[in-house]
C-alpha cells in the first residue's frame, strides 16, 4: 500500500470501506432485480399455459360427465327416435372431447413432453 493510503485518517478508511462495501451490494441488488424480472416473465407463461391446460381438461373432464349421463339416457330411451337423438348427442361430445385433446397434445409439444 501507498505512502498516501497509510497517511488518511481512519474515519475516512472506515467510510471508504463502507462505501466499497454499499456499492458491492448495490451491484448484487441490481443484479437480482433483473434475474426477478426474468423469472417474471417465465411465471407468467408457465401460469398462462397451466390455465390453458386446465381448460382443456374441464372440457374433457365435463364432456365425460355428459356421457354419462347420456348412455343413462340411452338406456332409458323408449323408441328408436330418442336412441337416435341420444347417439347424435354422444357423437357430439366425443368430437369435443377430440377438440379439447388436440389443443392438450398441441399444448405438450411446446414442451417437448
Amino acid at each position: 500500500m501507498g505512502k498516501w493510503y497509510k497517511n488518511l485518517k481512519i474515519a475516512t478508511k472506515v467510510t471508504g470501506g463502507f462505501l466499497i462495501v454499499a456499492l458491492i451490494a448495490g451491484i448484487i441488488g441490481a443484479i437480482g432485480i433483473v434475474s426477478l424480472e426474468s423469472v417474471e416473465t417465465s411465471y407468467k407463461i408457465a401460469y398462462q399455459d397451466s390455465t390453458a391446460a386446465l381448460e382443456c381438461l374441464e372440457k374433457i373432464s365435463s364432456a365425460n360427465q355428459k356421457i354419462r349421463g347420456n348412455l343413462y339416457k340411452l338406456l332409458l330411451a323408449g323408441t328408436q327416435q330418442e336412441k337416435q337423438g341420444v347417439r347424435t348427442e354422444l357423437s357430439d361430445i366425443d368430437s369435443t372431447i377430440e377438440e379439447a385433446l388436440a389443443d392438450y397434445k398441441a399444448m405438450l409439444v411446446k414442451y417437448d413432453a
